[in-house]
């Protein structure tokens, strides 16, 4: 799910727009480590997870490594 977020950051995705662009491109699969056949997060999964982020007070932290 990190990845995923990172990938969303550097295209400027919003989770409507990163759910329907994970299943349509090979590269943000491969680089998400996920598999053709896997389920695909949809826009909720990435909500709930930044905003467990956000409330862990890490989300700043992961990106500033990045």
């Amino acid at each position: 799910m990190t990845r995923l977020l990172v990938l969303q950051h550097l295209f400027n995705l919003f989770d409507e727009q990163m759910e329907f662009q994970l299943p349509d491109r090979m590269s943000f699969q491969r680089f998400a480590g996920l598999k053709h056949s896997c389920r695909v997060p949809d826009r909720n999964t990435f909500w709930v997870f930044r905003e467990r982020l956000v409330q862990a007070n890490v989300e700043r932290q992961i990106f500033a490594e990045v």
